[in-house]
C-alpha cells in the first residue's frame, strides 16, 4: 500500500486509441463548446489530478463494477456535470485518465464504466505487447 504522499509524485498520463487522447477529445470538442467556465475547470482540476487525489470526497469517488474499479473525478459547474475516468498504474507511478462524459443522470451509467474498462484493457494490452515486442537494433 502506497503512502498518500507517493501520489504527488505520479504522472498524468492520457489513454489514446487511434492516436487520438479519449479525454481531451471530449473536453476540446464536446465541453469546450458547451460549457466554456466547466471547460476550463475540468482542465484544471485534470492538472492538479495528484492533489485532489489526496483529498478524495468531494472530487474524487471510488467505482466498482463487478471486478473492474477506478476512480472518478467530479466537476460540476452549476446544472452540468462531467465525470472523468481514471485508475491508478503503480507499477509506472502514473494515473491514466481512460474516459469522460457529461453527466445526465442521477446514478453513474454502467455504459460508461463499461467503456472505461474497456479502455483500461485496451491500455494494458498494449503495455503488455511493448514489453514482448522483440526491439530491433539498427
Amino acid at each position: 500500500m502506497l503512502k498518500k504522499e507517493e501520489y504527488l509524485k505520479y504522472e498524468i498520463f492520457y489513454f489514446s486509441r487511434n492516436n487520438k487522447c479519449i479525454v481531451l477529445d471530449f473536453l476540446e470538442y464536446d465541453l469546450q463548446k458547451r460549457n466554456f467556465k466547466l471547460f476550463q475547470k475540468t482542465l484544471a482540476m485534470l492538472h492538479e489530478l495528484n492533489k485532489y487525489f489526496l483529498i478524495q470526497g468531494k472530487y474524487i469517488d471510488y467505482l466498482r463494477n463487478g471486478s473492474f474499479s477506478c476512480f472518478e473525478l467530479r466537476v460540476n459547474l452549476k446544472n452540468d456535470i462531467v465525470r472523468i475516468f481514471f485508475k491508478d498504474d503503480d507499477i509506472h507511478k502514473r494515473f491514466v485518465v481512460l474516459y469522460g462524459f457529461i453527466k445526465k443522470t442521477q446514478k453513474t451509467p454502467l455504459r460508461e464504466i463499461e467503456k472505461t474498462e474497456g479502455y483500461w484493457k485496451e491500455y494494458i494490452f498494449t503495455l503488455t505487447a511493448d514489453l514482448l515486442s522483440p526491439k530491433i537494433k539498427s
